[in-house]
């Protein structure tokens, strides 16, 4: 199955790790948006829906001080957002 290119986000805090992971998704063709914490994660996929041009792939680090991937699952999505 070929991915294209998709318009992806990287959600980690720390910042080597966040680099390394942008820079393993790029060669890919696809384009990596990086946030350094939850609330600027969502913050920049409310962006994108607003623009009609959401996210097609969000790699969320899974243990973050603040919001981290198991709270940001839980959160409300429109019915058309997979889990």
């Amino acid at each position: 199955m070929a991915l294209g290119a998709l318009r992806t986000l990287v959600v980690e805090d720390n910042a080597i790790v966040r680099e390394v992971f942008v820079n393993m998704v790029q060669p890919l063709g696809w384009q990596a948006d990086a946030a350094v914490d939850g609330a600027q994660a969502l913050a920049l996929v409310q962006a994108r829906v607003s623009s009609a041009a959401p996210y097609e792939a969000v790699f969320v680090d899974w243990q973050m001080p603040d919001l981290d991937g198991g709270e940001i699952r839980k959160l409300p999505r429109s019915p058309d957002t997979a889990a």
